[in-house]
C-alpha cells in the first residue's frame, strides 16, 4: 500500500477478508505470510489477524539492497482450525 493509506486499517480489513475467503471458499488449510523483520506495520497486521510467528527467514538475494534487510525476515502462519476457533471466541 502507498504510505497515505498506512494506519487506516485497510491492510487488516483486506487481509481479514482474504483469510475468510481462503478458509471458507477455497479450501485452504493454512495461510502464511512473510515480511522483513523491521516491517512493524506488516507484522502488526499479521498479529491482529491472530497469525503466529512461525520462523525467521533469510533475506532473499534480490532484497539485500533494501534498508533493514540485514535483519532478515519473519514468517507468520495461521491454520483453518486456529482461524475458526478464534472467530468463535
Amino acid at each position: 500500500m502507498r504510505q497515505p493509506a498506512w494506519g487506516r486499517g485497510y491492510g487488516t480489513e483486506g487481509s481479514r477478508a482474504l483469510l475468510g475467503k481462503a478458509f471458507t471458499e477455497l479450501g485452504v488449510r493454512m495461510v502464511w505470510a512473510e515480511t522483513m523483520s523491521v516491517n512493524h506495520g506488516s507484522r502488526n497486521i499479521m498479529e491482529k489477524l491472530d497469525m503466529t510467528l512461525a520462523d525467521t527467514i533469510p533475506t532473499p538475494s534480490d532484497m539485500e539492497m533494501v534498508e533493514g534487510s540485514e535483519h532478515g525476515g519473519v514468517r507468520y502462519e495461521i491454520t483453518k482450525e486456529q482461524w475458526s476457533s478464534r472467530r468463535t471466541a
